[in-house]
């Protein structure tokens, strides 16, 4: 029995933690670098077969095959409160905020394939394979998780130190297809098969109720069911082009495999080897975006709004476990455990200008203000900050007869500080002398969230595409 309660509390403290990194933000939509260079524009003016990632409609605009690779790694740091409430000379907890740390810079080798063809004077179907989200990236050192140490805290909050390293990436594989209805309304859609893979070693709560962290290593993956993606593009003569693009949510079935030495099998004296499944889901999006054409052509203005619906499928995560042993799932409440996310909807409003300077070559320069759906209530030390985040982006392409080469680069940033004072706890009352987690942190089971302190985090992309074709 002990052994379940231990087992549940670590596959709820670890898929919690894990399971909302790179995805509380705004997502990327980093699929066509012609479009990260536009501020992540393109709904209305990606005619590439990417279009099959942001607006399947535009397919269209292919004349008869095209194959595009892309590539788009990225540096990511990120900035969380993970060194305990904030003390005086004297070692005594002066108040309920907590200091924060920087995480290394971690890379994403972000990319997508591509392709398209014509099959009908009317028709266009293409196929692609693309990452959605990638993140890697490691607080080190930390000697303070909710309030608490670890594996255990002195009069200054020190602790053996840890290392909490988080690996993760999610994406599409898809089939699209567009067609002409007329010459000014073209439409298209697209089958998605989303997929995602995770691994962490996290110093975690592993008994209810007791502050003491030990360290747990998970690997989590899974394959999602069909859903879809639709898009519009209507063709205002030569003066604006108008496009518009709804994903489905779509559920990815997660299952993960979590170890931790510090947890030994009662008869084999291994690590205890547990399993937990549960369903991801990415939410409903929509995207509207005009293109606006000027100077005969060679100049290009969008302008595009995004709303990302989280708030209706990410306001907690349910988790079933079961023992790896046998395959049974844990008895009562010890088999599900909920997660809370707490997530609103992400907007942003993106801007994106391209200046045609000769049939051979293009500049592009562009940027975009967003709301991430992380709230205060739902805060963890992977997600990104809640409150605005900013991203600006500029580029280039190089154009011949049959092949295309985009180059682009862009940064993204954003910062948040919860206030001790806003969290709802009653008041300290007497200096805190044992860093409870209980005045730095909103509401939460094994796996707190919303803790006071400062959260940034900064995102340096680098973007390169080659596309082949007419």
């Amino acid at each position: 029995m002990k052994q379940h309660l231990i087992g549940m509390a670590v596959v709820c403290a670890v898929l919690g933690a894990t399971a909302g990194v790179a995805r509380a933000n705004t997502e990327p939509t980093a699929y066509d670098t012609r479009s990260t260079a536009m501020g992540l524009t393109g709904t209305s003016f990606i005619q590439s077969p990417a279009a099959i990632a942001i607006n399947p409609a535009n397919l269209e605009g292919i004349k008869k095959f095209k194959l595009l690779l892309n590539f788009n790694p990225l540096l990511v740091r990120n900035k969380a409160p993970l060194r305990g409430p904030l003390r005086d000379e004297n070692g005594v907890s002066a108040g309920i905020q907590q200091k924060s740390t920087y995480s290394k810079w971690g890379f994403g080798p972000l990319g997508a394939l591509f392709l398209a063809g014509r099959v009908h004077d009317r028709a266009v179907v293409g196929f692609g394979a693309y990452i959605l989200a990638g993140y890697g990236s490691s607080f080190d050192n930390v000697d303070n998780i909710e309030g608490t140490g670890i594996p255990g805290s002195g009069a200054k909050g020190d602790a053996v130190s840890g290392t909490l390293k988080v690996q993760f990436f999610d994406g599409d594989f898809a089939l699209g297809s567009s067609v002409r209805i007329t010459d000014w309304l073209w439409i298209g859609g697209a089958l998605r098969i989303p997929f995602a893979m995770e691994n962490a070693t996290l110093y975690e709560q592993v008994i209810r109720g007791i502050p003491l962290r030990q360290p747990v290593t998970e690997d989590l993956w899974g394959l999602g069911r069909p859903a879809g993606r639709i898009g519009v593009t209507i063709h205002a003569g030569d003066v604006a082009d108008i496009g518009i693009m709804y994903r489905t949510k779509s559920v990815v079935k997660m299952v993960g495999d979590l170890t931790s030495p510090a947890i030994p099998d009662a008869t084999t004296g291994k690590p205890l080897a547990l399993i937990g499944k549960s369903n991801w889901y990415t939410p409903h999006a929509l995207a509207l975006e005009t293109g606006f054409h000027f100077l005969d052509q060679r100049l290009l203005l969008a302008a595009q709004f995004r709303i990302q619906f989280a708030k209706k499928v990410n306001q907690r995560q349910t988790i079933e476990i079961y023992r790896k042993s046998d395959g049974e799932r844990l008895d009562g409440a010890q088999g599900t455990i909920y997660i809370p996310f707490r997530w609103q909807n992400a907007l942003s409003g993106k801007l994106g200008l391209e200046y045609k300077v000769s049939d051979f070559a293009s500049v592009r320069v562009g940027g975009n203000v967003a709301r991430s759906s992380t709230t205060d209530e739902g805060a963890q030390s992977f997600t990104p900050p809640g409150g605005p985040a900013y991203f600006a982006s500029l580029g280039a392409g190089l154009h011949w007869d049959n092949a295309t080469l985009d180059l682009a680069t862009a940064v993204a940033w954003g910062k948040h500080t919860i206030s001790g004072k806003a969290l709802n706890v009653p008041d300290p009352g007497p200096p805190i002398t044992d860093g409870t987690y209980a005045l730095v942190c909103r509401e939460g089971d094994i796996l707190k969230v919303g803790c006071s302190g400062e959260y940034k985090v900064l995102t340096i992309w680098a973007s390169a595409q080659l596309t082949y074709g007419k």
